[in-house]
């Protein structure tokens, strides 16, 4: 109650966090009674407002259709205004969106994009689908030691689904190239790029 009662005083002054706490406490959290309405109009005030993670929050109840009308188109233009901002989340759903076809056309160049806007942040399942990419020429040209490179950097992050991918790849690279993939994976440090 102390909360959603300071919560309430930062909304009055257009905190766009405050707004968003309050729209995702009222999603159903121990103390608040659980009303979808209200949820839905704190979480769309503070996008509105410009909040990348009330962004994200308010675009997952689109793409769901459980609190609000489903609407996929506008939930991928809260998901851009989001990941403009380099809110990692957002960035993940929209490269998903990109590669299903989810509100907008599919897109190989679009999907990786957006995963590599979250890979330069470290994300390691980005690090690996971008891995994936470059390992299949989808979205980017084909280049088995950059997709080692981001294997390998999956995998040092602690995303073990990619251990299958990483071993076959070894298994059919020279010498030389596992170097060159390991010398590159050494150097590389997250950094948020938009030119990435």
């Amino acid at each position: 109650a102390l909360a959603v009662g300071l919560y309430e005083k930062g909304a009055a002054i257009k905190h766009a966090r405050c707004i968003n706490q309050l729209g995702m406490l009222h999603l159903g959290a121990p103390g608040v009674l659980q009303d979808f309405n209200k949820a839905a109009q704190y979480l769309e005030e503070a996008a509105e407002l410009g909040n990348a993670e009330a962004q994200f929050n308010f675009a997952a109840l689109l793409l769901e259709g459980k609190v609000v009308e489903m609407n996929p188109e506008k939930a991928n233009d809260y998901l851009k205004k989001s990941a403009k901002q380099n809110y990692e989340p957002a960035e993940m759903r929209l490269a998903q969106n990109f590669k299903m076809g989810i509100g907008l056309k599919k897109d190989d160049n679009q999907t990786f994009y957006w995963y590599n806007r979250a890979a330069t942040q470290g994300n390691p399942k980005a690090l690996y689908e971008v891995g994936k990419r470059y390992k299949t020429g989808e979205g980017v040209n084909k280049d088995i030691i950059q997709a080692h490179k981001f294997f390998n950097l999956s995998l040092s992050k602690g995303y073990n689904d990619v251990i299958p991918e990483l071993q076959e790849l070894t298994r059919n690279m020279t010498r030389e190239q596992l170097l060159k993939a390991q010398g590159e994976a050494k150097k590389w440090k997250p950094e948020i790029n938009d030119e990435s």
